[in-house]
């Protein structure tokens, strides 16, 4: 896993760079565009980022971390309706981070 070391240090162009060949040689391998995400959203291309794990999201709908990452985004935009759609398929998965997304959703009402 080339995508190891370059995450762990931080190193987002060159983790960009190896998410986008494995999207070109996996386009349907729902972890390569997740990863080209946590690039972007690394290297502050947020839009692309949303984007991406949204892709990762459609591939594997059950995909946690895709769902948690587009969560992180909506409440940074204030996004309410997308937290809300978000919570009822991240609980499915998981409570515990079904009950992190209530709070940021109660959160932002409360703002």
């Amino acid at each position: 896993m080339q995508i190891v070391i370059p995450y762990q240090n931080h190193q987002w162009s060159s983790l960009k760079k190896i998410a986008q060949a494995w999207t070109i040689q996996e386009p349907k391998s729902a972890d390569a565009w997740y990863f080209l995400g946590l690039a972007e959203e690394g290297g502050n291309e947020i839009a692309l980022a949303k984007e991406n794990f949204g892709k990762a999201q459609k591939l594997n709908e059950r995909h946690l971390d895709a769902m948690i990452a587009l969560s992180k985004i909506a409440y940074l935009q204030n996004d309410l309706s997308s937290l809300e759609k978000l919570k009822e398929k991240i609980g499915l998965i998981s409570q515990v981070q079904g009950e992190i997304i209530a709070q940021k959703i109660s959160d932002l009402k409360n703002h």
